[in-house]
């Protein structure tokens, strides 16, 4: 019972945590267009780095979410 809240909640966590790192990612995203202009190579090269790492990691934190599902059902399933 005790594995099953765990489960859980870590995959609560990681939908937050991906949720988050997305919303980060398109506010990085939405600054690169707004000051192009102001902004100059490198610096757009590490917001457009920094878009894409978080990205990464929201699709990482998704994944293990999924894997974590899958293990809860296989728990309710037995």
């Amino acid at each position: 019972m005790e594995d099953r809240k765990k489960l859980r909640e870590k995959i609560s966590d990681y939908h937050h945590f991906s949720f988050v790192l997305t919303a980060l990612s398109a506010f990085l995203y939405i600054g690169i267009f707004i000051d192009q202009y102001q902004y100059e190579g490198r610096r757009v090269l590490f917001l457009a780095t920094g878009m894409i790492l978080l990205l990464l990691f929201a699709f990482f934190f998704r994944f293990l979410s999924g894997r974590y599902e899958r293990a809860l059902a296989e728990m309710d399933e037995e």
